[in-house]
C-alpha cells in the first residue's frame, strides 16, 4: 500500500476537523483524563467559525486547487490545526489554575495585539476564506448550475452574518477569560508577598538572637573588667589602661547591639508590611466575586492603596507620614472615579 502524500494527509486532517464535534475539539480528550479535563470554552465561537468556513467546500474541491494556492492555504491553516492538537494532548497541571494553563492558546485564537496576544486567527482567517472561496468557484464551474451558485452565495452570506452576530458572545467570553487570568495573577502575587514576609521573619529572628548574644557578652565583659580593675590589678597605671581598653571594648559591643536591634526592627517592619499585602490579596478574589461593578472599583482602589502606600507597622521609631498621596494610588483613584461617573 502506497504512502499518502502530504497533501492527502493535510486534507484528511481538515476533514477530521469538520466531522468532529466542537465540544471534542476544545477539550484535552486525548490527554491523560485522570489528571483532569481542560475545556477551552473561551475559544468555542472561533472554532465554530472555522468549522463553518471549512464545511462550505468539499475536500475534493480543495484538492483541485493549484499548488501555489494550496500551499498558501496549508501555511495559513496548519498553525491553527497545530494549536488544536495541543489542546487535545495537554495534560492538566495541578500547580496552575485552568485559566493560567489555557492562557497561551486562548490568546492565539482571541486576543488582539492591544490585549497581549498575536491575534493569529483573526489576522489569517481572511486569507483562508479567500482561498476557500476560490475552491468554491472551481466547484461552481464544474457544476455549471447557476441555481446552485446562488444557493452557495446565500449560504456564504448567512455564514458571514452569523460570524458578525457572534461578536458579542466572543466579547463576553473574553471578559470572563480576562477576569479568570487576573485572579490567577492575584493569587501568585499573594504567595510572593507571603514568602517575602517569611524571609523577613527569619532575618528578624536571627538579628534578635545576635542582639541577645551580644548583650550577654557585654554584661560578662563589664563584670570581668570591673573585677580586674577593682580587685585584681594593684598597679594604678595598669588599672587606668585596662579601664580605657575595657570602655572601648564595651562601647564597640554596645554599638553592635544597637545595630542588631535596629536591623531587627527593620526586618519586623518589612515582615508586617508584606504579610499585610499578602492578606489583602488573599481576600481580593472573595470580595470581587461578591461585588457589583461600582464596588469592584472600590475594592481595587483599596487593594492598590494597601500594596503601594506606606504602611505603619509600629516597629520604626519614625514611620513615614502618609498624608501625601501615592502617585500610583492617585492614578487608580482617577480611573475608577472616571468609570463610576
Amino acid at each position: 500500500m502506497s504512502e499518502k502524500s502530504p497533501r492527502e494527509q493535510f486534507l484528511e486532517r481538515i476533514n477530521e476537523i469538520i466531522s468532529t464535534p466542537v465540544e471534542d475539539l476544545i477539550k484535552n480528550s486525548k490527554a491523560n483524563e485522570t489528571k483532569g479535563i481542560l475545556v477551552y470554552n473561551e475559544i468555542k465561537p472561533k472554532i465554530e467559525e472555522l468549522k463553518d468556513y471549512l464545511s462550505q467546500v468539499s475536500i475534493n474541491n480543495l484538492n483541485q486547487l493549484p499548488d501555489s494556492r494550496f500551499n498558501i492555504l496549508h501555511s495559513k491553516l496548519k498553525p491553527i490545526l497545530d494549536e488544536l492538537d495541543k489542546i487535545q494532548t495537554t495534560d492538566k497541571d495541578p500547580n496552575k489554575t485552568d485559566a493560567q494553563q489555557k492562557q497561551q492558546i486562548v490568546q492565539f485564537f482571541t486576543y488582539g495585539a492591544n490585549q497581549g496576544g498575536n491575534a493569529y486567527f483573526e489576522k489569517e482567517k481572511e486569507e483562508i476564506w479567500k482561498i476557500i472561496l476560490e475552491a468554491i468557484t472551481l466547484e461552481n464551474r464544474v457544476l455549471q448550475d447557476s441555481s446552485v451558485a446562488v444557493k452557495k452565495a446565500k449560504e456564504l452570506d448567512n455564514v458571514i452574518k452569523n460570524a458578525k452576530n457572534s461578536q458579542d458572545e466572543i466579547n463576553k467570553v473574553l471578559n470572563s477569560a480576562r477576569t479568570e487570568l487576573s485572579k490567577g495573577g492575584v493569587s501568585v502575587h499573594s504567595d510572593i508577598f507571603g514568602n517575602q514576609a517569611e524571609t523577613h521573619k527569619t532575618s528578624a529572628n536571627n538579628w534578635r538572637k545576635n542582639a541577645i548574644g551580644l548583650l550577654i557578652t557585654n554584661s560578662i565583659l563589664i563584670i570581668i573588667i570591673l573585677v580586674l580593675v577593682i580587685w585584681v590589678v594593684d598597679d594604678k597605671t595598669l588599672r587606668i589602661e585596662m579601664g580605657i581598653f575595657g570602655i572601648a571594648l564595651i562601647s564597640l559591643v554596645s554599638y553592635a547591639i544597637v545595630l542588631c536591634v535596629k536591623n531587627f526592627f527593620a526586618e519586623k517592619h518589612n515582615q508586617n508590611v508584606n504579610q499585610h499585602r499578602a492578606n489583602c490579596l488573599g481576600t481580593y478574589n472573595t470580595f470581587i466575586d461578591s461585588a457589583d461593578e461600582d464596588r469592584k472599583a472600590a475594592v481595587l482602589l483599596q487593594a492598590t492603596t494597601t500594596i503601594f502606600s506606606h504602611q505603619k507597622s509600629g516597629y520604626l521609631t519614625k514611620d513615614t507620614e502618609t498624608n501625601n498621596p501615592n502617585p500610583i494610588v492617585e492614578i487608580i483613584r482617577k480611573v475608577t472615579n472616571g468609570k463610576s461617573e
